[in-house]
Parts: C-alpha cells; sequence; structure tokens
C-alpha cells in the first residue's frame, strides 16, 4: 500500500515539474513569452548576479561561483520574473534561510561548482513558477546498462530520467 501512495505522489510531482505552460519557443529573437521558463530563478545582491533552477517549493540549485557573498540575508530571489527591468506582474521574492556550497567545491579549477539556496519561505506554483525534473532513483530491473551507469554490485540496474 505504501508503495502505491508513493507512485501517486511521484506522479503529481512529475505533472508539475519541468514542463513550461506554454508551447511556444525563442524564434528569430522574439522574447520569450511570460512563463517559458517557469524555474528559471533571478538571483540578486542589490542587482541580478546569476540565474538559478527552482528544483523544489523550497530550493534553487545554482553554481557555486555565483555565491560572491555566503550570508543568505544578503540575497533576494525572483522567481516569475520575466524581464530585469520593467514591472513583472507574475514574479514573487524571497530571501534565504541557507546556502550550501558543495564541500569539495574549487573556485580555481571549478570542480564541484554547485550550490543549492533555501527560500525563507516556499513559493506556490503557478505557470510562471515551477520546479524542473530532476532524475529520480528509480531503478528497472532486467536492463542491461553501460557499465558508467551501474549500480556497484548490481549490474542488472539502471536508473530512469523522468524528464
Amino acid at each position: 500500500l505504501w508503495s502505491f501512495y508513493l507512485e501517486v505522489v511521484l506522479y503529481l510531482i512529475i505533472l508539475y515539474c519541468g514542463t513550461a505552460p506554454l508551447n511556444t519557443r525563442i524564434v528569430g529573437g522574439d522574447n520569450a513569452p511570460a512563463g517559458s521558463w517557469p524555474w528559471q530563478v533571478s538571483l540578486h545582491l542589490s542587482s541580478h548576479v546569476c540565474g538559478g533552477t527552482l528544483i523544489s517549493d523550497q530550493w534553487v540549485m545554482t553554481a557555486a561561483h555565483c555565491i560572491l557573498i555566503n550570508s543568505p540575508s544578503a540575497w533576494t530571489l525572483y522567481l516569475g520574473r520575466e524581464t530585469q527591468s520593467g514591472p513583472n506582474v507574475n514574479e514573487v521574492s524571497r530571501t534565504l534561510s541557507q546556502i550550501i556550497i558543495h564541500p569539495d567545491y574549487n573556485n580555481t579549477l571549478f570542480n564541484n561548482d554547485i550550490a543549492l539556496m533555501r527560500l525563507s519561505s516556499p513559493v506556490s506554483f503557478t505557470n510562471f513558477i515551477r520546479p524542473v525534473c530532476l532524475q529520480t532513483g528509480r531503478p528497472l530491473y532486467g536492463i542491461l546498462c553501460p557499465d558508467w551507469i551501474k549500480l556497484a554490485g548490481t549490474p542488472e540496474i539502471c536508473f530512469l530520467l523522468y524528464c
């Protein structure tokens, strides 16, 4: 019974992640319509510094080299933003409660160049604010995998990328 509920929850998450509600594309230099990239986040230290990706209702992933100041209170993040100038009727802003930089990040070689930012409060998903899809750890049995994606000691297990 528990696995049934887990399947339902995963299905509902998949419905909301990684899908832009509009089917339009940028062609010939046209501006992207509002909501085309609902997982895009604008990271600000008084002005735009970097972009990030919404991965849940409370977490944003970005590059560690973007973390110019490792103080959550210094940052404001904008979600649902269409433009860096002018009004953004669909945007919401959040401050941060936590920043986590990969412990092995190397700012000379840019190895492990990843960081997580925890929003001060969750965001509600809309047509303009949605998380991107992430790989899940659901195994597929009976499928042979290339060596580089095998689990240690279990050559028959692969991971399915849902998005």
